[in-house]
């Protein structure tokens, strides 16, 4: 160990740059774009403010000055018509892009040094999305995202709990960053959303490949990274703030931002707030379906010579309401509740948030420096997470004011990563990276936890090395985890049980670029990823939320009519093993003067992929019920993804997307639930610029197509049928099934316009302009109710 440390310091010092001379032998470039059209500007004039030296940006936007002497620099800005931006600039830091606002518009100038979370594949870019698109019309939501990046969707229970779902995967199959951090929480329940708030970030990347390697187990779909809004030195006040109102659900929000940058200081401050009572169809109301959330952030930087610190801190407070009318005693009243012309229960509007609903808050701190040592890049970063969430069910009597799960989830991780400058044509990173969490049940329910208690350690380390060979990339990556779990819980009899668990697996990556052209690019990514068996997959037990469910240590299965619940198994009586997966994704990319456009298409093979399936009824004080069972089987997961930009004219753009997944059980030729069906997305932006206002103008059109390739349908009368006769419906089959069919396909259109004057802008929006009414398909709701109808929105925002 001695020697290994020994031998890398002695590389360090190797590399490392001599400090006795300064060499006035350092050049800085970047490009200057437009923030609102993403078009290049040219004959903006760049001077260095230490040396009162300069150019101007040439046609495509591009400048580069050389000649410079100091590390550290101050660019600044200056175009006839557009706001001034200074941008103080490390030579450690990336190339520079330069986002300048004209005077009439309400956004400000940002810069932006490469990606915020370093790490991302050479050989597969990531999809990069400015939230101030969609800010401009109110507070952005998950949904929002899913309809602009291709391979994006959510599963929703309803349009307050909606889950981030990449190429068919989500929960603990796709990876969420915030902060730069992982963000933990109850991510095993179907109806468990996170808690982030996308209007808090300046952006968001999309990794499709599986970010394993990188990121470590439960990122086989991909990543999702919310990038912070960057704190800049030297930078004046900045204060924005943003109030909203909406028809649906008479609804109101608002947000207020802050950031100031010093010499070495920099320092920001958000804060929002949403709140809406029931929303409704074009025919009916959905009633319990309000809504309040909160958040605050802040963040500080501090920066001298070669070192930055970092420190973050973010709350979120979730009030959610979920449909009175999804909640039925037995199977009698789900099929008359799915038989009703409107939800069961409905009643007048109200911003009232009664029983079913879920309170959840989302504490996170996070602490990083940073050091830059010839060439060489050193992340040292700590987080915290506190998740608190309450589910209150319809229960009675005193009960129905107790929740019926409440759990705290605690976490730490501690993260280095080196970053190696080029050599002998090698670039890349490696890390180290360690987990704990503590997950407790609270007590107070008055019922049996779903969970046991658990705690998990994981350790990972990893590499990624890449190498160009003219205008071809190659490179490769490996990681190894090490997962140890220790389970605490207690039987139906009181009797308590224990378990300690080890996973570990190895994974690795493999990528080429090709650059066939000044415009095309060819790219392609095999990797492998895994995800460790959940404690919720192994020991979920009883009732959560509407659904009955035994995990695979909480079962034997003899092939009876019934099972048996009354022991608890472990690794020995019953292997369970890692979820191992095998993705291959292809993307070729064109970028031309007036057009950009994205093909990529995927297959991803999954081992060992654990779902719940119905096994059989069980009969309760309420009545009869469908129980289900976690199993494994083998799965394929396969899809295109398409995204297309034309730049019509110069205030003209159209773009379009589209997405279409395909996913089998190839063990026993089943379809899944919940795939999304294929999506085509197309939307026209104009700009109209006039003497004293500037307005956009924004029609988007969408058709969702019915799902197909879907696994048979069993209706609750079925069931009911084959229970009063005393067939066993579920005893040996293996089939998945639905309760019923899906929903046909829709057309939906939204229109927005914008106009802005120096920092004052309003925005009005209608979605669903033609009041359609449709359901959802990967919408739990959708058995019970259609989707909301009509939607008028106003903001108005002003930045200072």
């Amino acid at each position: 160990m001695h020697k290994l440390l020994f031998i890398f310091l002695l590389g360090l010092a190797c590399t490392s740059v001599t400090r006795g001379q300064t060499k006035c032998d350092k050049t800085v470039s970047g490009k200057v774009l437009d923030i609102a059209s993403n078009e290049p500007l040219p004959y903006v004039s760049v001077r260095v403010t230490e040396t009162n030296t300069g150019v101007v940006t040439d046609q495509q936007g591009n400048f580069n000055i050389s000649g410079l002497c100091e590390d550290e620099i101050h660019l600044e800005f200056t175009y006839v018509g557009y706001k001034k931006v200074v941008h103080h600039h490390d030579f450690h830091h990336d190339i520079p892009t330069i986002l300048m606002a004209e005077e009439q518009i309400a956004l400000e100038g940002i810069v932006v040094e490469g990606e915020q979370v370093r790490g991302g594949t050479k050989t597969l870019s990531p999809e990069v999305f400015r939230i101030s698109e969609l800010q401009k019309f109110g507070n952005a939501d998950m949904a929002d995202l899913a309809n602009v990046i291709s391979g994006l969707s959510v599963v929703n229970t309803g349009q307050n709990v909606q889950k981030p779902t990449l190429h068919g995967l989500s929960g603990n199959r796709i990876l969420l960053i915030q902060q730069g951090i992982r963000y933990e929480y109850q991510s095993w329940g179907d109806d468990h959303a996170p808690g982030i708030d996308p209007g808090s970030s300046s952006s968001v990347e999309v990794i499709k490949g599986a970010g394993t390697v990188k990121y470590g187990p439960e990122a086989m779909g991909g990543v999702v990274i919310f990038n912070p809004e960057p704190l800049g030195l030297h930078q004046p006040l900045k204060v924005t703030t943003q109030l909203s109102g909406h028809s649906n659900g008479k609804g109101m929000g608002g947000r207020i931002s802050a950031q100031q940058g010093f010499d070495h200081w920099s320092v920001m401050l958000n804060g929002s707030g949403n709140i809406h009572g029931d929303l409704s169809t074009p025919d009916y109301l959905l009633t319990n379906t309000g809504k309040k959330v909160w958040n605050v952030g802040t963040g500080v930087l501090y920066h001298k010579a070669n070192t930055d610190i970092e420190a973050f801190f973010s709350h979120n407070n979730q009030n959610l309401g979920i449909l009175r009318g999804s909640v039925t005693g037995n199977l009698e009243d789900l099929a008359f509740a799915m038989g009703a012309s409107e939800p069961l229960y409905t009643s007048d509007f109200s911003y009232l948030i009664n029983t079913p609903r879920q309170e959840v808050v989302h504490d996170m701190a996070s602490v990083k420096g940073t050091y830059y040592q010839g060439g060489h890049v050193f992340d040292l970063k700590y987080s915290w997470q506190l998740n608190q969430r309450k589910e209150f069910d319809i229960r009675r009597g005193a009960n129905n004011e107790l929740p019926s799960i409440d759990l705290r989830l605690t976490t730490h991780t501690l993260d280095f990563n080196w970053d190696h400058p080029v050599w002998n044509g090698l670039d890349g990173e490696s890390g180290l990276s360690w987990l704990y969490h503590d997950n407790d049940n609270q007590p107070g329910t008055n019922t049996i936890p779903f969970l046991p208690n658990y705690n998990d350690s994981r350790f990972g380390v990893y590499a990624i090395e890449s190498k160009k060979y003219g205008n071809q990339t190659v490179e490769m990556g490996l990681r190894y985890d090490v997962q140890f779990t220790s389970i605490r819980g207690r039987q139906i009899n009181n009797n308590p049980y224990y378990n300690d668990l080890v996973f570990q697996n190895l994974t690795a990556s493999l990528g080429y670029k090709l650059k066939m052209n000044d415009q095309l690019d060819f790219n392609t990514n095999l990797g492998t990823s895994w995800k460790s068996p959940d404690v919720s997959e192994l020991y979920g037990f009883g009732k959560h939320g509407a659904i009955i469910q035994y995990g695979l240590w909480r079962y034997e299965d003899s092939g009876e009519s019934n099972i048996n619940t009354s022991t608890i198994l472990d690794q020995t009586s019953k292997p369970v093993n890692n979820e191992v997966g095998y993705k291959w994704i292809n993307q070729l990319k064109w970028t031309g003067d007036r057009s950009d456009w994205i093909i990529s298409g995927y297959a991803h093979v999954i081992n060992n992929y654990i779902f719940a399936t119905p096994r059989g009824i069980t009969t309760t004080s309420r009545g009869a019920f469908p129980y289900f069972i976690y199993r494994q089987t083998n799965a394929l997961i396969a899809g295109v993804d398409a995204e297309m930009s034309y730049m019509i004219s110069k205030d003209m753009t159209i773009t379009s997307n589209a997405s279409f997944v395909y996913a089998r059980d190839t063990r026993y030729q089943n379809y899944f639930v919940e795939i999304p069906p294929l999506n085509i997305h197309s939307q026209l932006r104009k700009n109209i610029k006039g003497k004293w206002l500037n307005h956009h103008l924004e029609l988007d059109l969408s058709y969702t197509f019915q799902k197909k390739f879907t696994p048979g349908v069993i209706t609750p009368e079925d069931i009911l049928e084959a229970s009063a006769n005393g067939d066993q419906l579920f005893e040996t089959s293996e089939e998945i099934f639905d309760f019923m069919s899906a929903p046909t396909g829709y057309f939906l259109v939204d229109l927005g316009w914008e106009t802005s004057w120096k920092g004052y802008s309003l925005s009005l929006k209608a979605e669903n302009l033609m009041n359609n009414t449709y359901r959802v398909y990967t919408d739990r709701i959708r058995y019970f109710a259609a989707d909301t109808g009509i939607n008028f929105i106003i903001s108005i925002k002003y930045s200072l």
